[in-house]
């Protein structure tokens, strides 16, 4: 029950949710679905992508990032048995992809990381048509009051053709033929665990035990390196709170007590002008539950949304992302929505300050975006 949702806001109201803006956000999206379907275990490339199709309904992608990721993974190795991507430099040094590599460099992977089982695409081949050893993308996270950017760079790889094919070719530390990071040999071809540190590995401690300082992957012990060591309950390689993992990879248990209601208001201002916005609200999860799963959420249990808003609900099971469009000339203002959570067995009643909200994204009525001074708070009775 723990979703991952690509959802932007929208470029002008008459455009509904996240519909005609191109995807900005591929690359998560594609590590999510990497995750979640593994080429080792697909018995063939139908099954494949039968897979990534049931993700993304179940994350709520939809849209470009949704058309877009579905074309990635008929093109991948899992989707199509053998399909390369050659970059080849054409004409005005514009880059040539072809599935039938006569000239230029074959390349039967993303640039390492968690790409490993994708083929490349023509924003990660270079005009003179070479295939990437490292690449930084940047996503620009607007929020309220301030906007970030957060980079993030995805390391070589000294496997040839970019993923382990079982063959020690020259340059490999190592081929095992397989993407496990934890065996000893990195989906990056470097042998973790002989004390050497080869980038992109980020410590080597000589063996292959996770929780004393440095893990079986060659990462640093800790929330976010894709591992999951208890104490946590989940590693999904981040820290993002909006996620189906939270920034501290804990998610408290909790069990839910059926017909029990305890009410919290989500509200929302810092500008008169708000046509739609997306929050996450952090709630403490082994308090309270949201009763469904991911965006299918019962009835009477996200309630009191604006007349003629429009919401796109996802439960993380433990923060709520929740993408509310207002109807259209009607500011948002005040009480965005309340949700009636289920209380958890054993434990005390929530307070305000159990809760976090974020703004994510803000438009005005006339669909531009808001870059600041939108804010959000819960109330509790």
């Amino acid at each position: 029950m723990r979703i991952i949702v690509g959802m932007a806001i929208v470029s002008t109201l008459g455009a509904g949710v996240a519909g005609a803006a191109p995807c900005t956000d591929l690359a998560s999206i594609r590590q999510a679905v990497e995750a979640a379907c593994p080429c080792a275990d697909q018995a063939k490339a139908g099954a494949y992508k039968k897979c990534v199709k049931t993700k993304l309904k179940a994350d709520g992608i939809k849209g470009p990032c949704k058309k877009q990721m579905i074309k990635t993974a008929a093109k991948s190795i899992c989707g199509k048995s053998s399909f390369v991507v050659c970059c080849t430099p054409g004409k005005k040094g514009k880059v040539v992809k072809s599935a039938k590599c006569k000239k230029g460099t074959a390349c039967t992977s993303g640039p390492g990381g968690g790409f490993s089982l994708y083929p490349l695409t023509g924003a990660d081949c270079s005009a003179a048509g070479e295939c990437p050893t490292t690449s930084t993308t940047s996503t620009t996270t607007t929020t309220s009051p301030a906007t970030t950017t957060t980079s993030t760079t995805i390391l070589a790889t000294l496997c040839a053709g970019g993923l382990p094919d079982g063959n020690l070719d020259p340059g490999e530390e190592c081929d095992d033929g397989n993407v496990d990071p934890t065996d000893g040999c990195t989906p990056m071809c470097t042998i973790c665990g002989n004390g050497t540190v080869t980038p992109p590995e980020g410590c080597d401690d000589g063996n292959l035990t996770s929780g004393d300082g440095c893990d079986a992957n060659c990462q640093p012990t800790g929330c976010g390196n894709g591992l999951l060591v208890p104490p946590e309950t989940c590693d999904d390689g981040n820290t993002s709170d909006a996620d189906s993992c939270p920034s501290d990879c804990i998610i408290d248990p909790c069990t839910p007590m059926a017909a029990t209601d305890v009410p919290a208001s989500v509200n929302v201002g810092g500008n008169s002008d708000i046509g739609a916005v997306t929050v996450l609200v952090d709630y403490p999860e082994g308090k309270v539950s949201i009763p469904g799963s991911g965006a299918a959420i019962p009835s009477g249990i996200l309630t009191d949304y604006p007349d003629g808003s429009t919401p796109g609900p996802n439960d993380f099971d433990h923060a709520l992302k929740n993408f509310v469009l207002g109807q259209l000339g009607t500011p948002l203002s005040g009480l965005l929505f309340r949700i009636h959570f289920e209380s958890c067995e054993g434990a005390s009643a929530p307070v305000a300050g159990d809760f976090t909200c974020t703004v994510l994204d803000a438009s005005d009525t006339s669909g531009n975006p808001i870059a600041s001074g939108v804010t959000c708070n819960v109330t509790v009775p």
